[in-house]
């Protein structure tokens, strides 16, 4: 079992020893607090979903963040929670730390739901969360779309109510100052397919900005063609950006849209 699954497993309402006899404990509050801060501050914690005999738990993230070299982020996040395992009382004072000094990646709106309901969720100030597949988003009819997308009509609401559901959990976030979500369609042809449903795309993410919520949106397509609504004209307090492919085949799947 990992150190992080005993971690979420402890009975977080146990009575913990003062441990009075501990050199940490003996200093100042404000002090230990401070030891705290420099031991705590990972800047980036990259979680994942893992799972095991008696079910699914939050687990650090082996990927990496395409930066830094494969398992170096997750070696480094793994030392923080040595200080949290020491003992309760570490555990119940440090939490609070742990969750509100670094930015939490997440690439699966699964993980996010799984972050929403752990015990770190209220004290959580940075958020970013990657969306990296097409086959979640609710493509539905739309005026601008091929024929062959009319079987999703039976569907759309369906597809449309679950899409919405999934963003919820960004809502339980009380303390949340910073929130990144990118959104990337796998391939040029995905790319230009989700274009004239970006509407339907972006509606959850209206509302999950409280006062105070810095917001950042990255979609990996261009803006619609014609009457559709493109995200820039709805998510007015978001910081919008886009990331751009010149290809041949946009330029020709361009040119089949009906021109208006």
């Amino acid at each position: 079992m990992s150190s992080l699954l005993r971690f979420l497993k402890r009975d977080h309402h146990a009575q913990h020893n003062p441990q009075a006899e501990s050199p940490l404990f003996i200093l100042p509050a404000e002090l230990r607090l401070q030891i705290f801060n420099l031991v705590l501050n990972c800047s980036v914690i990259w979680l994942s979903v893992g799972e095991t005999w008696d079910g699914l738990y939050l687990e650090l993230d082996e990927g990496g963040n395409k930066i830094m070299p494969l398992r170096a982020t997750t070696i480094f996040a793994s030392r923080l929670l040595s200080l949290l395992l020491s003992c309760a009382r570490a555990h119940d004072e440090a939490l609070p730390l742990l969750y509100s000094l670094n930015t939490f990646v997440v690439s699966e709106l699964r993980t996010l739901r799984f972050l929403a309901n752990g015990v770190g969720a209220p004290y959580i100030t940075r958020l970013e969360v990657l969306v990296t597949t097409t086959f979640d988003i609710p493509l539905g009819p739309s005026h601008d779309s091929f024929t062959r997308w009319n079987r999703w009509i039976g569907k759309k609401c369906l597809r449309e109510r679950k899409w919405a559901r999934q963003w919820e959990p960004v809502k339980k976030f009380g303390s949340l100052q910073y929130l990144f979500i990118e959104l990337e369609a796998r391939g040029v042809f995905w790319k230009e397919i989700v274009r004239p449903f970006e509407s339907v795309i972006i509606k959850p993410l209206e509302g999950l900005l409280k006062d105070g919520t810095v917001g950042k949106l990255r979609l990996f397509w261009d803006r619609p063609l014609g009457h559709e609504i493109a995200a820039e004209e709805v998510l007015d307090a978001w910081a919008i950006e886009r990331v751009v492919e010149s290809c041949a085949l946009r330029s020709w799947l361009a040119e089949r849209q009906p021109r208006r």
